[in-house]
């Protein structure tokens, strides 16, 4: 169980952009393990990051961010 507000909330967001049904989405979920998470996915998933967090992502970011590792450790890095 995740206790964690930032990771609920990353875990919440990557799921709702995805419109995966609670639960497919996990701590340990990446852009390979989900269908869903294709290119237009991400760009919905960096889109929400924006708008739920006020960080934007440049391109070398928007690139590295295929996880749910990663998003948590970049908006960790950004002082969320």
């Amino acid at each position: 169980m995740i206790s964690d507000p930032l990771e609920l909330k990353v875990v919440a967001v990557v799921t709702r952009e995805l419109s995966v049904p609670p639960g497919s989405i996990n701590l340990l979920s990446t852009s390979d393990d989900v269908d869903r998470w294709d290119s237009l996915g991400h760009l919905q998933i960096c889109m929400a990051l924006e708008a739920e967090f006020g960080v934007s992502p440049g391109l070398e970011e928007v690139g590295q961010i295929n996880s749910v590792p990663a998003i948590i450790e970049y908006l960790r890095g950004m002082g969320i």
